[in-house]
């Protein structure tokens, strides 16, 4: 699904770091045995790679799908019973899976909800982020 300096079958891997999504800008860089790793633009790995290992590469429009990526969400929300339940089932509604979450109180009335959900493109990580943040008790999302 990604094209890489014009050539469409390369070998790709993508940034654990940045987890680039379909429909965001991004840039490979040439890896020593292991192809040509994919980041978002703006990666701070990216940015500290030697300018002459990057490549130009883009989200290839004729792909069928594309595979669901790992991504981290970081809630601030009220400290109240039934807020990871409501949380959740606002995920759940946008028909995204979740991974893996913690949640822990950072304050008297605070906590701070990390989740890992599977998104395939940067319209799935907008339509879960503004579900959630629509959520009574839920104060702020963002990607991590």
């Amino acid at each position: 699904g990604i094209i890489v300096g014009g050539e469409k079958n390369v070998l790709i891997s993508y940034c654990k770091n940045c987890n680039p999504l379909r429909g965001e800008d991004i840039k490979g860089v040439i890896t020593l045995g292991r192809g040509i790793k994919i980041h978002r633009l703006g990666c701070k790995y990216l940015l500290e790679t030697d300018e002459s290992r990057r490549l130009d590469a883009n989200w290839d429009t004729n792909a069928l799908n594309t595979p669901s990526r790992p991504v981290q969400l970081k809630v601030i929300c009220e400290d109240q019973p039934g807020i990871l339940a409501s949380m959740s089932k606002a995920i759940a509604a946008q028909k995204i899976d979740i991974r893996s979450v913690n949640l822990k109180k950072i304050s008297n009335n605070r906590g701070l909800a990390k989740f890992e959900v599977m998104l395939s493109s940067v319209d799935d990580l907008e339509r879960v982020v503004g579900q959630l943040g629509q959520e009574k008790g839920v104060i702020s999302v963002e990607r991590r």
